[in-house]
């Protein structure tokens, strides 16, 4: 599995950001030591923005504007 020196010793962000990413997708084959160490390997979706349909409105409830 993991050392619990090792994750000292990392950068505290990039261990948090594998444990959510371990958290949200739970059936992933990556281990977290690949997610820490590879991980421009972790496939990524992105959605391109789309606008509106004529007479609708959209808003961003996300927060990230």
């Amino acid at each position: 599995m993991f050392c619990m020196a090792w994750i000292r010793a990392i950068d505290p962000k990039f261990a948090r950001v594998a444990w959510w990413f371990k958290a949200k997708w739970p059936d992933t084959k990556a281990s977290f030591d690949d997610i820490l160490r590879f991980p421009h390997l972790i496939a990524r979706s992105s959605k391109r923005w789309q606008s509106p349909q004529s007479g609708f409105l959209k808003f961003n409830v996300d927060g990230a504007a």
